[in-house]
Protein backbone atom coordinates (compact mmCIF):
# COMPACT_ATOMS: atom_id res chain seq x y z
CA UNK A 1 0.00 0.00 0.00
CA UNK A 2 1.46 3.55 -0.98
CA UNK A 3 0.77 6.06 1.76
CA UNK A 4 0.18 9.10 -0.02
CA UNK A 5 0.37 11.83 2.20
CA UNK A 6 0.10 15.57 1.33
CA UNK A 7 -0.72 18.58 4.07
CA UNK A 8 -2.25 21.74 4.01
CA UNK A 9 -2.11 24.72 6.37
CA UNK A 10 -4.70 27.53 7.10
CA UNK A 11 -5.40 30.04 9.10
CA UNK A 12 -8.19 29.74 11.33
CA UNK A 13 -10.43 33.28 11.07
CA UNK A 14 -11.89 32.76 14.60
CA UNK A 15 -14.52 35.43 14.62
CA UNK A 16 -16.95 36.13 17.67
CA UNK A 17 -20.15 34.81 17.05
CA UNK A 18 -23.54 34.15 18.69
CA UNK A 19 -25.60 31.99 16.28
CA UNK A 20 -27.26 28.77 16.73
CA UNK A 21 -27.22 25.97 14.13
CA UNK A 22 -30.43 25.22 12.56
CA UNK A 23 -32.63 21.41 12.64
CA UNK A 24 -32.63 20.33 9.18
CA UNK A 25 -35.55 18.02 9.49
CA UNK A 26 -37.68 19.70 11.82
CA UNK A 27 -41.37 20.54 10.42
CA UNK A 28 -44.79 21.02 11.02
CA UNK A 29 -46.59 17.66 9.99
CA UNK A 30 -49.78 18.49 11.64
CA UNK A 31 -50.67 21.45 9.27
CA UNK A 32 -51.97 21.40 5.72
CA UNK A 33 -49.10 20.88 3.26
CA UNK A 34 -49.40 23.35 0.17
CA UNK A 35 -47.44 21.13 -1.85
CA UNK A 36 -49.49 18.22 -1.73
CA UNK A 37 -52.37 20.31 -4.14
CA UNK A 38 -49.43 21.47 -6.20
CA UNK A 39 -48.22 19.37 -9.54
CA UNK A 40 -44.40 19.71 -8.67
CA UNK A 41 -44.79 17.89 -5.29
CA UNK A 42 -41.06 18.19 -4.40
CA UNK A 43 -41.22 21.68 -3.48
CA UNK A 44 -39.42 23.41 -1.02
CA UNK A 45 -40.89 23.88 2.93
CA UNK A 46 -38.90 27.29 4.31
CA UNK A 47 -38.57 27.70 8.08
CA UNK A 48 -38.04 30.66 10.22
CA UNK A 49 -34.77 31.32 10.78
CA UNK A 50 -32.28 30.63 14.15
CA UNK A 51 -29.95 33.04 15.82
CA UNK A 52 -29.74 36.63 15.94
CA UNK A 53 -31.96 37.98 13.10
CA UNK A 54 -33.03 42.02 14.09
CA UNK A 55 -36.34 41.37 12.24
CA UNK A 56 -38.97 38.74 12.27
CA UNK A 57 -38.19 35.39 11.39
CA UNK A 58 -41.29 34.10 10.01
CA UNK A 59 -41.96 37.05 8.00
CA UNK A 60 -38.86 36.25 6.57
CA UNK A 61 -39.95 32.98 5.86
CA UNK A 62 -42.95 34.01 4.75
CA UNK A 63 -41.08 36.58 2.19
CA UNK A 64 -38.87 33.89 1.04
CA UNK A 65 -41.47 31.01 -0.11
CA UNK A 66 -43.24 33.99 -1.87
CA UNK A 67 -39.63 35.20 -4.24
CA UNK A 68 -39.17 31.41 -4.65
CA UNK A 69 -42.90 31.02 -5.81
CA UNK A 70 -42.45 33.97 -7.85
CA UNK A 71 -38.96 32.30 -9.61
CA UNK A 72 -41.16 29.01 -10.24
CA UNK A 73 -40.53 27.27 -7.26
CA UNK A 74 -43.05 25.87 -5.61
CA UNK A 75 -42.59 26.83 -2.10
CA UNK A 76 -43.97 27.09 1.22
CA UNK A 77 -43.76 27.81 5.21
CA UNK A 78 -46.36 25.23 5.99
CA UNK A 79 -45.75 20.99 6.03
CA UNK A 80 -44.49 19.56 3.54
CA UNK A 81 -44.81 16.03 2.28
CA UNK A 82 -42.06 13.20 1.29
CA UNK A 83 -40.64 14.64 -1.67
CA UNK A 84 -40.09 17.83 0.27
CA UNK A 85 -36.68 19.93 0.51
CA UNK A 86 -35.98 21.93 4.05
CA UNK A 87 -34.52 25.09 3.67
CA UNK A 88 -33.25 26.11 7.08
CA UNK A 89 -30.87 28.92 8.22
CA UNK A 90 -29.46 30.91 10.87
CA UNK A 91 -28.39 34.21 11.53
CA UNK A 92 -25.05 35.75 13.74
CA UNK A 93 -23.68 39.61 13.77
CA UNK A 94 -20.54 38.91 13.98
CA UNK A 95 -17.43 42.43 13.41
CA UNK A 96 -14.01 42.56 12.68
CA UNK A 97 -14.02 45.57 16.17
CA UNK A 98 -15.33 46.14 19.21
CA UNK A 99 -19.35 46.20 18.27
CA UNK A 100 -21.33 44.31 15.79
CA UNK A 101 -21.05 45.93 12.42
CA UNK A 102 -22.42 43.01 9.62
CA UNK A 103 -25.19 40.04 9.80
CA UNK A 104 -24.78 36.89 8.09
CA UNK A 105 -27.27 34.24 7.50
CA UNK A 106 -26.74 30.84 6.64
CA UNK A 107 -29.31 28.95 4.53
CA UNK A 108 -28.94 25.42 3.83
CA UNK A 109 -31.29 23.34 1.58
CA UNK A 110 -31.71 20.01 3.02
CA UNK A 111 -33.88 16.63 1.91
CA UNK A 112 -35.49 14.43 4.47
CA UNK A 113 -32.63 11.83 3.27
CA UNK A 114 -30.37 13.68 5.60
CA UNK A 115 -28.53 14.99 1.73
CA UNK A 116 -27.29 18.35 2.30
CA UNK A 117 -28.43 19.76 -1.70
CA UNK A 118 -26.27 22.92 -1.00
CA UNK A 119 -25.89 26.45 0.77
CA UNK A 120 -25.31 30.06 0.74
CA UNK A 121 -24.19 32.79 2.79
CA UNK A 122 -24.91 36.31 2.86
CA UNK A 123 -23.77 39.26 4.78
CA UNK A 124 -25.47 43.00 4.95
CA UNK A 125 -24.18 45.83 7.09
CA UNK A 126 -25.94 46.44 10.29
CA UNK A 127 -25.53 50.16 9.77
CA UNK A 128 -28.39 49.71 6.81
CA UNK A 129 -31.03 48.21 9.48
CA UNK A 130 -32.64 51.45 11.39
CA UNK A 131 -35.56 52.60 12.18
CA UNK A 132 -39.16 51.17 12.34
CA UNK A 133 -39.26 50.08 8.54
CA UNK A 134 -35.68 48.22 9.10
CA UNK A 135 -36.74 45.24 9.76
CA UNK A 136 -39.37 45.28 6.37
CA UNK A 137 -36.62 46.38 4.43
CA UNK A 138 -34.55 44.00 5.91
CA UNK A 139 -36.80 41.09 5.53
CA UNK A 140 -37.42 42.33 1.10
CA UNK A 141 -33.89 42.64 0.58
CA UNK A 142 -32.68 39.38 2.13
CA UNK A 143 -35.38 37.32 0.41
CA UNK A 144 -34.60 39.33 -2.99
CA UNK A 145 -30.81 37.96 -2.52
CA UNK A 146 -30.90 34.84 -1.35
CA UNK A 147 -34.24 33.29 -3.30
CA UNK A 148 -32.23 33.28 -6.94
CA UNK A 149 -29.62 31.51 -4.83
CA UNK A 150 -31.66 29.01 -3.45
CA UNK A 151 -33.83 28.73 -6.14
CA UNK A 152 -30.31 27.88 -8.79
CA UNK A 153 -29.84 24.49 -6.23
CA UNK A 154 -32.62 22.70 -7.63
CA UNK A 155 -33.52 24.00 -11.08
CA UNK A 156 -30.27 22.94 -12.70
CA UNK A 157 -30.28 19.92 -15.25
CA UNK A 158 -30.74 16.50 -13.25
CA UNK A 159 -28.29 15.49 -15.83
CA UNK A 160 -25.50 17.03 -14.04
CA UNK A 161 -24.73 14.85 -11.51
CA UNK A 162 -22.04 15.85 -8.96
CA UNK A 163 -18.41 13.90 -8.91
CA UNK A 164 -14.91 14.08 -7.28
CA UNK A 165 -12.36 13.96 -10.20
CA UNK A 166 -10.27 10.67 -10.77
CA UNK A 167 -12.46 9.06 -7.55
CA UNK A 168 -15.39 7.48 -10.03
CA UNK A 169 -18.69 6.74 -8.38
CA UNK A 170 -16.70 7.71 -4.92
CA UNK A 171 -19.01 10.53 -2.40
CA UNK A 172 -17.62 12.37 0.24
CA UNK A 173 -18.39 11.39 3.93
CA UNK A 174 -17.65 13.72 6.74
CA UNK A 175 -17.53 11.35 10.09
CA UNK A 176 -18.73 13.15 13.04
CA UNK A 177 -16.65 14.74 15.29
CA UNK A 178 -16.00 12.54 18.06
CA UNK A 179 -15.72 15.34 20.89
CA UNK A 180 -14.80 18.88 20.84
CA UNK A 181 -15.03 22.25 23.17
CA UNK A 182 -18.07 24.12 22.70
CA UNK A 183 -20.24 22.86 20.31
CA UNK A 184 -17.84 21.82 17.83
CA UNK A 185 -19.09 18.49 17.25
CA UNK A 186 -22.52 19.88 16.13
CA UNK A 187 -21.89 22.97 14.59
CA UNK A 188 -18.19 22.53 12.40
CA UNK A 189 -19.75 18.97 10.67
CA UNK A 190 -22.69 20.62 8.76
CA UNK A 191 -21.23 23.31 8.22
CA UNK A 192 -18.02 21.73 6.43
CA UNK A 193 -20.57 19.51 4.71
CA UNK A 194 -22.21 22.31 3.57
CA UNK A 195 -19.23 23.81 1.76
CA UNK A 196 -18.29 20.85 0.61
CA UNK A 197 -21.48 20.52 -1.27
CA UNK A 198 -21.87 24.07 -2.33
CA UNK A 199 -18.67 23.58 -3.97
CA UNK A 200 -20.23 20.71 -6.36
CA UNK A 201 -19.11 17.95 -4.59
CA UNK A 202 -21.01 14.61 -4.09
CA UNK A 203 -21.80 14.28 0.15
CA UNK A 204 -23.31 11.46 1.98
CA UNK A 205 -23.85 10.80 5.48
CA UNK A 206 -24.11 7.09 3.98
CA UNK A 207 -20.97 5.26 3.79
CA UNK A 208 -19.98 3.19 0.70
CA UNK A 209 -17.30 1.09 -0.39
CA UNK A 210 -16.11 3.58 -2.89
CA UNK A 211 -16.76 6.75 -0.72
CA UNK A 212 -14.06 8.90 0.72
CA UNK A 213 -14.19 9.40 4.27
CA UNK A 214 -12.94 13.11 6.00
CA UNK A 215 -12.29 12.07 10.12
CA UNK A 216 -11.99 15.71 12.01
CA UNK A 217 -9.74 16.33 15.38
CA UNK A 218 -9.69 19.23 17.44
CA UNK A 219 -6.58 19.74 20.09
CA UNK A 220 -6.58 22.99 22.40
CA UNK A 221 -3.20 23.56 23.79
CA UNK A 222 -2.50 24.88 27.80
CA UNK A 223 -3.65 28.72 28.02
CA UNK A 224 -0.64 31.20 28.09
CA UNK A 225 -0.56 34.74 28.34
CA UNK A 226 -4.30 34.44 28.24
CA UNK A 227 -4.88 32.81 24.83
CA UNK A 228 -4.65 29.32 23.87
CA UNK A 229 -3.78 26.95 20.42
CA UNK A 230 -6.35 25.32 18.39
CA UNK A 231 -5.53 22.43 16.17
CA UNK A 232 -7.54 21.21 13.86
CA UNK A 233 -6.79 18.20 11.67
CA UNK A 234 -8.88 16.54 9.06
CA UNK A 235 -7.25 12.95 7.52
CA UNK A 236 -9.05 12.16 4.24
CA UNK A 237 -8.78 8.13 3.36
CA UNK A 238 -9.98 5.59 1.47
CA UNK A 239 -13.05 3.61 3.12
CA UNK A 240 -12.59 0.80 0.91
CA UNK A 241 -8.83 0.37 2.37
CA UNK A 242 -8.20 3.17 4.97
CA UNK A 243 -5.21 4.15 2.47
CA UNK A 244 -4.72 7.72 3.91
CA UNK A 245 -4.77 10.49 0.56
CA UNK A 246 -3.46 13.36 3.05
CA UNK A 247 -4.38 15.46 6.33
CA UNK A 248 -5.83 19.31 6.02
CA UNK A 249 -4.21 20.91 8.87
CA UNK A 250 -5.74 23.99 10.42
CA UNK A 251 -3.68 26.02 13.20
CA UNK A 252 -4.34 28.86 15.64
CA UNK A 253 -3.60 31.02 18.68
CA UNK A 254 -7.05 32.38 20.05
CA UNK A 255 -8.17 33.90 23.35
CA UNK A 256 -8.47 31.36 26.37
CA UNK A 257 -12.10 29.98 26.68
CA UNK A 258 -13.44 31.97 23.38
CA UNK A 259 -14.67 28.66 22.00
CA UNK A 260 -16.33 27.25 24.58
CA UNK A 261 -19.90 28.25 24.19
CA UNK A 262 -21.64 28.63 20.19
CA UNK A 263 -19.22 28.67 17.51
CA UNK A 264 -21.72 29.80 15.03
CA UNK A 265 -20.08 31.44 12.03
CA UNK A 266 -16.59 30.25 13.32
CA UNK A 267 -17.54 26.95 12.31
CA UNK A 268 -18.59 28.27 8.87
CA UNK A 269 -15.17 30.38 8.66
CA UNK A 270 -13.19 27.04 9.71
CA UNK A 271 -15.00 24.79 7.44
CA UNK A 272 -14.75 27.11 4.48
CA UNK A 273 -10.90 26.73 5.02
CA UNK A 274 -10.92 22.87 5.38
CA UNK A 275 -12.76 22.45 2.30
CA UNK A 276 -10.69 24.29 0.12
CA UNK A 277 -7.60 22.61 1.39
CA UNK A 278 -9.74 18.94 0.97
CA UNK A 279 -10.92 19.89 -2.62
CA UNK A 280 -6.77 20.89 -3.08
CA UNK A 281 -5.80 17.50 -1.38
CA UNK A 282 -8.20 15.06 -3.80
CA UNK A 283 -6.87 16.96 -6.64
CA UNK A 284 -3.31 15.90 -6.20
CA UNK A 285 -4.29 12.76 -5.23
CA UNK A 286 -5.97 11.89 -7.88
CA UNK A 287 -2.90 13.42 -10.25
CA UNK A 288 -0.64 10.36 -8.30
Amino acid sequence: MVLRVLAVVFSLAMLGSCGQMPRPFEHRPDLKSDLLMLKDRAGIVVAPLAGDLPADPERLAAAMAKRLRDLNVPATTRAGNNESRYLHGWATQKSLTAAPDRLVVEWELWDLGGRLIGSYTQQRPLSRIAGASGGASLIDAMAMEAAPKIAALVQESPDIEARIPGFPGAKLVVAPLGSGPGDSAQSLIPALRAELAAAGFPVSIQQGPRDILVLGKIALGPVQDGHEDIAVTWSVMSAQDGEELGQVDQRNKVPAGSLDGPWGTTAVEIARGAAQGIIDLLSRAAAL
